[in-house]
């Protein structure tokens, strides 16, 4: 999140530092170039449906993840995760624990796991999926995430969501698990991600919405927008709604992320991260800080944060996991890693930023957790491939910055994109949903959500 608009032509290129400008300014219309996503535009906004329409046809394709026994917890587990140590989670909570801040989790449902019900913490916001309710998981992914988020301390391991006390909003929005009558397995698009961001966004107390999801499509021709619903719904969540929106900023996947970019060419497109002016994009690191390799690297890539040996909430019980089951290994699971555990990450850290400065604005909310962050080289302190660096949370609650608000700084030349080739016709957009570790997939259409976590893995292993 750079809101490039606000600094000189070109600034859509989304490669820049910081704007100059008053707190609160709002993007204006910027000169437009290759690779630049065109302006958004706000009439787009009364095409998005906030209200949950559950599919007539729709049905549960297969059982639900408490079905396969390497979804249980695993009682193995002795010490709390180095992306929490690395982060040092514990030192944040003299400062706050989210208390009062509610995070909208956009993604599978979350189950009401014993560590995220404690307090009347977690709120059921919708089912466009079913006609069940948003605290209905039958997928897994988005109680893991909502448990980096918010989880209350595990006294056996220490192990702790980044905000404890923060309540969430559960949306399921896809699921692997169901399917329309006469299709594949998968339900979800891009059109019930807006809806359901501009639902989140509408929703009373929500100060941060996480988007564990993404699309993956070829770039665009120059000037045109790939989801203008979507970049509306975004657009009005930040900009409008005052919501901070952290979003993953994507995977290499052989039937999704297809190619990686390279700095200065575009060969993927990343949705929502791609709305850059309006989200915080962000990758994943290893344990040693390196980046991950399924990350999908771009000018859209924000901040970068622990994605790999995850551990979480388990999906069902009381306990915690660090795998989860596919149909390679049902027994055992598979270990969770993915830009999608990555985001929550930075959203719990954002919750802790809005609890201490209650006065910021969103945008300048982005900008202190970039501006603190552990830059990497590049001009402005930032690269593609991760962004303006491993976030700092402790800097991040503490640091004193130019304005209070890190919305100030010197601004870099913005750089410029230049688009390879489209990809083949025949690889058309979809939104890679859960776009955590590598497992199952199921297609919907043109822009269904294509499941892809460490869950269940039926046509793809990585």
């Amino acid at each position: 999140m750079r809101m490039g608009a606000l600094v000189a032509a070109g600034a859509l290129v989304l490669v820049t530092a910081l704007p100059a400008a008053a707190a609160g300014a709002q993007p204006s219309a910027p000169a437009l170039g290759v690779g630049i996503p065109p302006p958004v535009d706000m009439s787009q906004l009364a095409r998005v449906d906030p209200i949950p329409h559950p599919l007539a046809r729709v049905s549960r394709s297969r059982g639900c993840i408490d079905g396969e026994p390497g979804n249980t917890a695993d009682n193995t587990i002795q010490a709390e995760p180095w992306g929490q140590q690395r982060l040092r989670i514990a030192e944040l909570w003299p400062f706050g624990r989210g208390a009062g801040q509610t995070v909208a989790v956009i993604d599978t449902g979350v189950w009401p796991h014993p560590r995220l019900t404690d307090g009347n913490r977690l709120v059921d916001g919708g089912d466009f999926v079913s006609t069940e309710s948003g605290l209905a998981d039958c997928d897994g992914h988005g109680t893991l995430v909502a448990g980096i988020i918010a989880a209350s301390q595990d006294p056996r391991t220490g192990f702790a969501g980044v905000a404890p006390r923060a309540k969430i909003l559960a949306i399921r929005q896809s699921s692997e698990n169901f399917r329309i009558a006469g299709g594949p397995d998968g339900v979800g698009d891009v059109a019930t991600l807006a809806g359901a961001v501009k639902r989140a966004a509408d929703t009373p107390g929500v100060g941060v919405i996480n988007i564990s999801e993404a699309s993956c499509s070829a770039p665009p021709p120059p000037g045109t927008d790939t989801y203008p619903a979507l970049h509306a719904a975004v657009h009005y969540a930040a900009a409008v709604r005052d919501v901070v929106v952290v979003t993953a900023a994507g995977n290499l996947d052989p039937e999704g992320c297809v190619n990686q970019n390279t700095p200065g060419h575009v060969n993927t497109v990343v949705s929502p991260a791609w709305y850059d002016d309006d989200v915080l994009a962000v990758t994943s690191i290893d344990r040693d800080g390196s980046p991950s390799a399924f990350d999908v690297h771009g000018p859209w890539v924000d901040v970068a944060a622990p994605g790999t040996g995850i551990i979480s909430l388990a999906p069902r019980g009381t306990g915690l996991t660090n795998s989860i089951a596919d149909e390679a290994t049902p027994s055992r699971g598979t270990p969770i890693q993915g830009t999608s555990f990555a985001a929550p990450y930075v959203s719990g850290v954002v919750a802790l930023v809005r609890q201490r400065y209650p006065s910021l604005t969103a945008y300048q909310v982005m900008a202190r957790i970039e501006q603190t962050a552990q830059h990497p080289a590049g001009a402005g302190g930032r690269n593609d491939v991760l962004g303006y660096g491993v976030i700092d949370p402790v800097a991040a609650l503490t640091a004193v910055l130019p304005d209070g608000s890190g919305q100030t700084g010197a601004a870099a030349q913005p750089g410029r994109l230049v688009l390879t080739p489209p990809l083949p016709a025949t690889d058309t957009p979809r939104l890679v949903a859960l776009i955590g570790t590598a497992a199952g997939l199921g297609t919907l259409g043109l822009t269904t959500v294509v499941v892809f976590t460490a869950r269940r893995s039926r046509r793809l292993r990585r």
